[in-house]
């Protein structure tokens, strides 16, 4: 579970919804919330929102989870990732946005984070992909690792961070987003495996992100088809809070999971789903299984304020779960 520390800051408390024993690795999706970009947090004392204060409770949550794979997104300070994760032997990609609105209040440009533990993994290329979404300001990192304990398979790893925004336009946008990542990532399943259908069964994907999309819309219900990935056995991802939530291993206090929580003085108290931790499950040829997922805080542990708080560093909450290879 996650690692007890001694940690002069507190972060908010969370568990793990168990569903198998055997976990053999654990990938951690978080949102940081970035630099810059907090002006319309109304209701968080000033104190929250102080970067100075902001890094102890990033690097706690970091160290908290101890992950092998990290996902991350609205990273604009990813020397504090490194410096946090290198020393534990990882290695460590950031992709910033073409055009990141930080920028232009005079903060680096965010982006997204990929890292992994190399004592667990090896990349087969020297660098992940960098891709451009369909030439919009979203990016994302992808790349194939290969566990140490299990030197036949392959795991696809994506992260991205899908374009914002409610209107029509933007989940149309969301939707060939989505789409293009799918067929990136079968595209690496194609140039790992080709037609070699006992070759593609070793063959696994994990996708984190923030894809800014409510499970019941198009875009992630894109992404969650049962044959959107044509090339792996599994055909297609499982998102995990789901899946966890189907298995009993967990009921979503007030009926639903949120990954976040904020109160803008535009829009109001929002509490939705739209960030996702989703995998292939295995098939009979091999592949993951879902071994634990950690469930969203407490209401009365976050308070009525929402997200962030001088024990929350963003308004995302860190997604992590556990796998185990079969």
């Amino acid at each position: 579970g996650p690692k007890k520390m001694a940690t002069p800051v507190e972060i908010l408390p969370r568990t793990f919804a168990r569903l198998e024993e055997g976990e053999e690795f654990s990938v951690l999706q978080w949102n940081n919330l970035a630099d810059g970009l907090l002006d319309s947090f109304v209701k968080i004392p000033q104190d929250a929102l102080q970067w100075s204060h902001r890094v102890k409770i990033t690097q706690a949550e970091y160290l908290r989870w101890n992950a092998d794979i990290v996902f991350a997104e609205e990273v604009n300070h990813p020397d504090l990732v490194r410096s946090t994760l290198e020393p534990l032997g990882f290695a460590c990609f950031h992709m910033p946005k073409p055009n990141s609105v930080a920028t232009t209040f005079g903060y680096p440009p965010d982006g997204v984070m990929l890292c992994y533990r190399k004592s667990k993994f090896t990349s087969l290329f020297h660098e992940p992909r960098r891709e451009n979404l369909c030439n919009t300001n979203q990016v994302a990192l992808l790349d194939v690792l290969v566990p140490v304990s299990h030197p036949d398979r392959r795991v696809i790893v994506a992260v991205t961070h899908l374009k914002a925004g409610h209107n029509p336009e933007f989940e149309e946008l969301r939707l060939r987003q989505a789409a293009f990542l799918l067929q990136k990532i079968d595209h690496l399943a194609g140039e790992i495996a080709g037609d070699d259908a006992a070759a593609a069964s070793k063959i696994s994907a994990i996708l984190g992100g923030d894809m800014n999309a409510v499970p019941t819309v198009e875009s992630i219900q894109t992404l969650l088809r049962a044959n959107s990935l044509s090339r792996l056995s599994a055909h297609g991802l499982v998102n995990t809070y789901a899946q966890a939530e189907q298995a009993g291993a967990y009921h979503p206090e007030a009926g639903t999971h949120w990954t976040t929580w904020k109160y803008r003085e535009s829009s109001g108290m929002v509490k939705r789903c739209i960030d996702y931790l989703m995998y292939t499950p295995a098939t009979s040829g091999g592949g993951l299984r879902l071994c634990a997922v950690s469930p969203p805080p407490l209401a009365a542990d976050v308070g009525p304020d929402g997200l962030p708080s001088m024990k929350a560093a963003s308004d995302h909450i860190p997604i992590c779960a556990t796998f185990k290879f079969c």
